[in-house]
């Protein structure tokens, strides 16, 4: 097992016992590991995924001690990296498709995340963007090969300048 697994293990016995401290060590160690090997082999699906769920659980944990402010970038950074990612050109079809699947993962704890806790009205114009596009989703997602050809706003349905706004100002 490696470094990062055992850092998620441990954190999530600790945030189970109530160690909070000791749960954010080791979600934050588990983190900065991942992004480092992810940085090293960016279209590996497996970190990538990995990375979003130490970074949800740092959000978790934040939201289970009442800090939302704290809470709400755990979430935002995963969401915004997967959209920057699906906007270069120089993914492999494959994870392209992987990409789309994050965007919906990073997306839904969004959401709800927004229904228990105040955002800013750009953030919540996007959100509401974002959530239009996952209803008009259903449970598919369009397979990369189809979407490559066209444009970020074209494969999420949401208008391309509110995917600027995403890259720029959601916080």
């Amino acid at each position: 097992m490696s470094t990062w697994q055992q850092k998620l293990r441990q954190g999530n016995a600790d945030f189970n016992s109530c160690r909070w401290l000791q749960a954010e060590s080791a979600y934050r160690d588990a983190a900065e590991q991942l992004a480092k090997l992810w940085a090293s082999k960016p279209q590996d699906t497996q970190l990538m995924m990995a990375w979003i769920v130490s970074m949800h659980n740092l959000a978790s944990l934040f939201e289970r001690l009442d800090e939302p402010e704290t809470a709400s970038p755990f979430l935002f950074l995963p969401y915004r990296r997967v959209l920057s990612l699906l906007q270069a050109s120089d993914m492999s079809e494959a994870f392209h498709f992987d990409l789309l699947r994050a965007l919906r993962y990073t997306a839904i704890p969004l959401l709800e995340f927004s229904q228990r806790h105040p955002v800013c009205q750009s953030c919540a114009d996007h959100l509401e963007a974002v959530r239009q596009w996952l209803n008009a989703q259903a449970v598919e997602v369009t397979p990369a090969a189809s979407v490559r050809a066209g444009s970020v706003a074209t494969m999420t349905g949401i208008p391309s300048h509110q995917l600027a706004m995403a890259q720029n100002s959601v916080h």
